[in-house]
């Protein structure tokens, strides 16, 4: 069980509301289609230009357009107002920050998807989950690395406070690897060493001789984006049965 899920309040009829935590046994409908345009646009903060744009690509002839999977068939028709359920919600969301930073859509799409899965299946994710980016649109050839991911699909997540993660752990994921080994020195604390393993100038420019150094890194805070989302549409919520 993951530490930290927000709580989301469902009204199911009027004067009656089920408030559970994300990972219960019961967990609430959150496909049920409910949220209006203004409150997703207050919620992802997105440019109501970008989300009518997503929403028409949605529904385009291209056959392989990843917006579909987060839009669906749904249609509202002409002269209906188009709603929302929580997972769509929470989706664009990610999308929105993932845009930001000029992340493909493709993979933007891909990481909604995998965190709307997690949640579907009533499971919670953690606040302090990172998913850590390296994008290479510019990129000829990458260095292979085999990340161990595990339920968000292909990411793999990094986990704790961020007070407490090394930035050696994002920027060097390399290391220790085989066939690449440590370009740190081993100080065992048993003859009085640290814990601190200063990088090896020569280790270091030996690596760097075959291409292997510390890369650029974008830390995606997933966890503070899915729960924030969930904890704004709770809000919404509780004002609704007041």
């Amino acid at each position: 069980m993951m530490n930290g899920a927000a709580t989301l309040s469902l009204t199911r009829s009027k004067g009656q509301c089920y408030s559970r935590r994300m990972n219960s046994d019961a967990t609430p409908d959150l496909t049920e289609p409910r949220y209006t345009t203004p409150e997703v646009l207050a919620v992802t903060r997105l440019r109501p230009e970008v989300l009518q744009t997503w929403i028409n690509r949605s529904g385009s002839s291209e056959i392989n357009t990843p917006l579909r999977k987060v839009f669906g068939a749904r249609n509202p028709g002409r002269g209906n107002r188009r709603l929302y359920s929580a997972i769509d919600v929470v989706k664009l969301a990610i999308m929105r920050r993932m845009a930001d930073l000029e992340v493909a859509l493709s993979q933007s799409v891909e990481m909604a998807e995998a965190a709307g899965k997690i949640l579907l299946r009533g499971e919670a994710l953690d606040w302090n989950t990172y998913i850590l980016l390296r994008p290479s649109g510019a990129t000829a050839s990458l260095i292979e690395i085999n990340n161990v991911g595990d339920t968000l699909g292909r990411f793999s997540p990094l986990r704790g406070d961020p007070r407490s993660i090394r930035l050696d752990k994002i920027v060097e994921n390399f290391e220790g690897l085989p066939g690449i080994g440590s370009r740190r020195d081993k100080t065992p604390l048993a003859a009085g060493g640290s814990d601190d393993r200063p990088i090896n100038p020569e280790k270091r420019e030996a690596l760097a001789r075959r291409g292997i150094h510390a890369e650029p890194v974008i830390v995606f805070p997933l966890g503070e984006i899915v729960n924030g989302a969930l904890a704004q549409l709770s809000e919404f919520e509780r004002k609704e049965i007041r």
